[in-house]
């Protein structure tokens, strides 16, 4: 496998500065183990985002469950991102307590909120965090967080679309009111408006690290032609800079 190259975090205020530094993986897909096991036999895929929560049984990590993610991953980077976020030390707590856990299983790129509103709870703070994993702490690229915070992002462009259906906005709009020079990860799940998104919004992010598709529905065969068409738009942003 090649190097892979790392980007560090734009020299704006001190607290950004001490942004975790992003590796730039490539395209990525969610695990899904029959597809995953294709798509990265096919090298379709350059690594795999994993929620922990999925491999957990009764609470704690399922190490038969790890034993096949190590099988059907390979050597691929791997990422983590979060099933869903509940506020509360409790919930925090039971999370980060499987997060160890899966740690000392398989080492991960950055993790990644779906809906978090802040950057820290009682139990779960993005200084602690990356001090502790030694990765990056991506925070929802929609939520209003302060420019200086020093935090990455991730952008969801699949929730943006929807979101901006039900609360009727442009999402063209939402995104040049973003802090684009802060996200490190895009997902997107396939659909031809929300391809639009990211054909707009992929050259004005400068430190991406990675795309995610999240496109079960599709197929395997599909999925792979939908990565190699994120990794072309990658390609061309590239080129140009």
């Amino acid at each position: 496998m090649s190097a892979v190259a790392v980007v560090s975090a734009p020299q704006k205020t001190s607290k950004e500065s001490s942004r975790t530094t992003i590796p730039r993986l490539g395209v990525g897909v969610p695990y899904y183990p029959e597809l995953t096991e294709e798509l990265v036999r096919t090298g379709a895929a350059d690594f795999v985002e994993i929620k922990p929560e999925s491999l957990a049984l009764h609470g704690e990590l399922d190490l038969n469950q790890m034993d096949q993610v190590r099988r059907l991953c390979g050597r691929l980077p791997v990422v983590v991102r979060r099933e869903s976020f509940s506020p509360g030390s409790r919930a925090n707590r039971a999370y980060l307590k499987l997060l160890v856990s899966f740690h000392r299983e398989l080492s991960f790129a950055w993790h990644s909120e779906p809906d978090s509103s802040s950057e820290s709870s009682p139990d779960f703070t993005k200084v602690d965090f990356e001090r502790r994993f030694g990765a990056a702490f991506l925070i929802d690229a929609n939520q209003e967080i302060p420019l200086g915070s020093g935090s990455w992002r991730s952008l969801d462009l699949s929730a943006l679309q929807m979101k901006s259906r039900a609360q009727d906005f442009d999402p063209f709009d939402a995104i040049d009111n973003m802090a684009l020079n802060a996200v490190a990860q895009i997902r997107l799940n396939g659909e031809p408006r929300v391809w639009d998104l990211f054909e707009y919004v992929r050259p004005l992010c400068p430190n991406i690290g990675g795309v995610v598709v999240d496109a079960p529905h599709l197929g395997a065969i599909r999925l792979r032609s939908e990565l190699g068409r994120a990794r072309r738009v990658g390609a061309r942003h590239l080129r140009r800079t």
